[in-house]
């Protein structure tokens, strides 16, 4: 999929690709933070998915920029966190109950 502005969900099928997956938690990562990340962020939480942003997956040309972001996403538009954090509390396939 191209995506041809700020946000994944302009002009794109995203938005119809997670719902027929029946996907409600995105994790979004990319360039930048406080520009494209941010945008789809904020786009997903409109069409009521539940966002992580990974703060170790996005960049800004300054620090300053990418934390600056990265409060604004997690103060307003989701989660933010590492992708160390996910990975620590994403069920693994051991450990869930298959049993029909």
């Amino acid at each position: 999929m191209t995506k041809p502005r700020y946000s994944a969900f302009f002009a794109t099928p995203l938005e119809t690709i997670l719902r027929s997956r029946g996907i409600r938690t995105v994790l979004v990562g990319g360039l930048t933070t406080d520009v494209c990340v941010s945008s789809t962020s904020r786009d997903l939480l409109q069409r009521e998915f539940y966002v992580v942003t990974l703060s170790d997956c996005t960049a800004e040309l300054t620090q300053a920029r990418h934390e600056s972001g990265l409060a604004t996403l997690a103060a307003k538009f989701g989660l933010a966190c590492s992708s160390a954090e996910v990975l620590d509390a994403w069920p693994t396939r051991a450990g869930l109950n298959l049993a029909p």
